[in-house]
């Protein structure tokens, strides 16, 4: 029985003896340059043999003897080459370790572990550019980034509504944006400053009038300076917050661009990345049928239904599309939603694969026919609108 040890200084062939239970180095190769280490480690790693690698086997090796091994794709490489049942793979892990720390034991040392360590920069270095080559895993977390983002504004929207509503619950009755409400408070703070105040460049001159007018005869309680002090703060805060949310949602726009245009055309950036994260990568996304595309994100209300024995749902993360959104229906949004994901599956194999030179094209030709069709839904709904007959007796 022997056993193929590989180290960044060299491999080794290792006898065992079943009896009295000992291992002894049959043979042994010490790489004798750095680009000699680095390029049998990466060759060995994607299971490929050099010629000094094979002709060590050759030579070392006697026809009775059995090879063991640690890798399928080794195991595969050394077969072919070398002939049917030279070589037999293991999968206990745990026992090679420990005939590998020994084989580094007695190989003969460097007086400086520079090679090892280059060596392992250099491989490990390339698995980390691969996965910076991949860049739909900035579009999974800038989604993520975004949906938190909005989550905290909303919060802390909530929260400061219900606090300055004590002061002036006029101004909270109306129905203003997160973004213009904490303007406003940053511009005047108290409603007894509003007479001195323009807000002009925030709202129209109707809602500044009517605002400045309610502050005359406003029912609210005053606060201490203290208060109002982290009431702005609070504001202030909610305004940095949508700065960023918007740097985000511009960078996340681009990226969506660039990796994936057919899709982007066909759903949107947003509804797009949401589905790259869905599947946690465009890869992933590309191998998944038209099907399950239209079933992401309304799996738990898929088996509730299937349990209950009710009809199953027609749409998940899709439902979210402007063009499903426009269908009257829940008919036509079932019908929108099938067609809208089988053309995402083709849009997105085509994203993934780069076969077509100018960015968009599939998805802009797919947007058209989707639009087309429900055009023609809605068209025949109006046309097969029974009217109401009172019968006479």
């Amino acid at each position: 029985m022997l056993l193929l040890v590989e180290n960044l200084k060299g491999y080794g062939l290792l006898r065992i003896n079943d009896t009295e239970k000992k291992y002894i180095l049959r043979a042994v190769y010490e790489y004798k340059t750095k680009i000699e280490a680095i390029k049998t480690t990466e060759n060995l790693i994607k299971g490929k043999i050099n010629k000094k690698f094979k002709n060590f086997l050759k030579n070392s090796i006697n026809t009775k003897e059995r090879l063991l091994v640690s890798d399928i794709k080794l195991k595969n490489t050394i077969n072919k080459k070398l002939g049917k049942n030279f070589c037999k793979f293991v999968a206990f892990e745990n026992v090679f370790q420990r005939f590998k720390n020994y084989f580094e034991k007695k190989i003969t040392p460097n007086k400086k572990n520079d090679t090892v360590a280059m060596a392992s920069h250099f491989i490990y270095g390339k698995k980390v550019r691969f996965c910076g080559i991949k860049k739909d895993l900035t579009i999974t977390y800038s989604i993520k980034i975004l949906e938190e983002t909005e989550k905290k504004i909303n919060f802390y929207y909530l929260r400061l509504k219900e606090w300055y509503n004590w002061h002036f619950p006029e101004l909270c009755d109306l129905n203003l944006d997160s973004l213009t409400f904490s303007r406003l408070i940053c511009e005047f703070e108290t409603r007894k400053k509003l007479k001195v105040t323009d807000i002009t460049h925030i709202l129209n001159k109707k809602d500044a009038f009517f605002i400045k007018k309610a502050a005359q005869t406003s029912i609210g309680c005053d606060f201490e300076k203290e208060d109002f002090e982290n009431i702005v703060h609070l504001s202030h805060q909610i305004i940095s917050i949508y700065e960023f949310k918007e740097i985000v949602r511009k960078y996340l726009k681009n990226k969506m661009y660039i990796v994936a245009p057919n899709l982007t055309t066909i759903v949107g950036d947003r509804i797009g990345a949401k589905l790259i994260s869905y599947a946690k990568s465009i890869f992933d996304l590309a191998k998944y049928p038209s099907s399950t595309i239209q079933l992401f994100g309304a799996e738990k209300a898929m088996f509730k239904a299937k349990k209950n024995k009710t009809p199953t749902p027609k749409f998940g993360i899709i439902y979210n599309c402007s063009i499903v959104k426009k269908a009257s229906s829940s008919k036509n949004k079932g019908k929108l939603s099938r067609m809208i994901s089988a053309k995402i599956a083709l849009a997105v194999r085509a994203d993934t694969l780069k076969e077509l030179k100018y960015g968009g094209i599939l998805g802009i030709k797919n947007r058209h026919k989707i639009e087309k069709r429900l055009e023609q839904l809605e068209s025949f709904n109006k046309k097969t609108k029974i009217p109401k007959v009172f019968l006479l007796r």
